[in-house]
Order: C-alpha cells, then sequence, then structure tokens
C-alpha cells in the first residue's frame, strides 16, 4: 500500500491522479490513509513524513517489499482531440528503464497513446504557491527524443536534467494521444 512505503505521512497526503476529472482542481484524488495497494504502471504521489521539514530539503529513500514486478505491464491512458489530458505512470519495475524504448513503444506505430515527453518533478520551490496553494510548473523537468530539459526553478532540490532514463519506482506525467489507449512497459526497456 502507500501507506506501507512512507507510514509517516499524514493520513491525507496521499494521490493518485484522475486525468478525466472535470476541473483542474478534482485531478488529484486523495487516498485517505495511503490504504491503497499501489497498481503496477500507475503514478502515485506521497508527501513525506510528517516530521521532516518545510523549509530544508531532505531525501526519502522509500522501500518496496515483495514480489518484484516482470514481464509486460500494460496501464490504461486518457486523451483527447479537443483538451490536454495528462497521466501518471510509474516504472513498475526495480530497475531503471529506457525513457527512449519507452516512447518508442507508446508513440507513433501501432501503439500511439501518447505524445512523446515524459514530465518528471522536483520538489525545488521552498514553498506552495499562495492562495491556491498549488506548486509550480518550473519544478518539472522534461525529456523526449531530442534529449533532457532541467527545471527552471533550481531551487535546493534536483535541477538536473533527465538523462533518458527512467529510476525504479519513478512516477512522471506524459499526455495522452487524441484518442488514449493502453501504454506498455516491457522487460526489454530495462537497463541493468
Amino acid at each position: 500500500t502507500l501507506h506501507d512505503l512512507s507510514p509517516d505521512t499524514h493520513v491525507n497526503r496521499y494521490y493518485s491522479y484522475n486525468p478525466d476529472a472535470v476541473a483542474p482542481a478534482l485531478n488529484w484524488t486523495a487516498i485517505t490513509g495511503g490504504a491503497a495497494t499501489m497498481i503496477a504502471g500507475k503514478g502515485y504521489i506521497i508527501r513525506a513524513p510528517n516530521h521532516y521539514s518545510a523549509t530544508a530539503y531532505t531525501a526519502y529513500t522509500g522501500s518496496f517489499n515483495g514480489v518484484p514486478n516482470n514481464g509486460t505491464v500494460s496501464i490504461g491512458v486518457s486523451g483527447s482531440a479537443t483538451e490536454d489530458k495528462y497521466n501518471l505512470l510509474g516504472n513498475p519495475y526495480p530497475s531503471a528503464i529506457s525513457a527512449a524504448d519507452f516512447v518508442a513503444a507508446n508513440v507513433g506505430g501501432t501503439n500511439d497513446v501518447l505524445d512523446g515527453t515524459l514530465y518528471f518533478w522536483s520538489h525545488n520551490s521552498p514553498f506552495l504557491s499562495s492562495p491556491t496553494l498549488t506548486y509550480s510548473t518550473g519544478d518539472y523537468a522534461s525529456w523526449n527524443g531530442s534529449g533532457g530539459t532541467a527545471t527552471s526553478n533550481a531551487g535546493d532540490g534536483n535541477s538536473t536534467a533527465p538523462d533518458g532514463y527512467i529510476a525504479a519506482g519513478q512516477g512522471f506525467f506524459v499526455k495522452g494521444s487524441d484518442d488514449g489507449g493502453t501504454a506498455v512497459f516491457k522487460n526489454t526497456m530495462r537497463e541493468k
């Protein structure tokens, strides 16, 4: 469960993302107590444990326990020809995967479900933006076939451009193609 990954996180700070919500403020779905079992390939956000500082950067190392995912993992993605629909996915494997291989399997060809850019969030802004208490879009780094682009906010977090690999367990946003469909993760994408 999400709670097992971060047991000291406040009970109302575990979330999944619904790309089909009507208003942007409704996209985030709270998972009270982190009680949901994680779905392979789906991305989640979990706030740091309550005892962490709100002003000083501290890394958190979570541990996934159980049988590691292996084989093909499929996850539905939403898309639209009239509006941007972003989906929060997550690398389901206990190893990094090649971003280029992931994009090649899900953009163009017979499985054209994504637009080809991956977005990675880094908590570089020290505080939430007022009055809506939203995080800054400048905290997103991106990667596509042309390479990586670092966040526009340097802050205390990670301001390194993505290098073409998606870390084990790493969540990331993708925009669904016009019709959406099913994104796939495959063992052939895995890096040693």
